[in-house]
């Protein structure tokens, strides 16, 4: 039988992981997102649609989570700002493609908040005491290792 305490942090632990669970699918709708056509979404909403789960994993998560979740909250800011700012600068190329002179800043800013959010689930895993290395679903990723400590 567990006692109080116990089933708190069970409950918490619970808690955390559905909450990381709805980051990972609200960051992967902002990855998704293309800049064209400007009907496809809109980026400020996506990011809100993020910020609420991780106000959540903020209440839950230790120091290092915190941080590494306010990496991902960062890098989706800035994602979501570029695409916006594309828009209302520039126009669609021939098939809704991006300004060539954009693309390289787009692609760094996806890649960012990959990177971010991966350091954020292999955080998350450490805090849980989840063994085993973590290997993101994106097809281009390596197995991260858990940092140690």
């Amino acid at each position: 039988m567990m006692n109080r305490r116990t089933e708190r942090r069970r409950l918490n632990r619970d808690a955390l992981q559905l909450a990381v669970f709805e980051v990972e699918d609200a960051v992967g709708e902002l990855l998704r997102l293309p800049v064209w056509p400007a009907t496809a979404g809109e980026p400020n909403v996506l990011l809100t649609d993020l910020e609420r789960p991780a106000r959540r994993v903020a209440f839950y998560a230790d120091e290092k989570v915190g941080d590494s979740l306010r990496e991902v909250v960062h890098a989706a800011d800035e994602l979501a700002r570029m695409t916006v700012e594309i828009r209302e600068t520039t126009s669609p190329g021939r098939a809704d493609a991006v300004d060539l002179r954009m693309r390289p800043a787009v692609a760094e800013a996806r890649a960012a908040l990959a990177e971010a959010l991966d350091r954020l689930v292999v955080q998350v895993r450490r805090s849980l005491e989840i063994a085993g290395r973590y290997r993101s679903l994106r097809a281009e990723s390596e197995p991260i290792i858990p940092p140690r400590g």
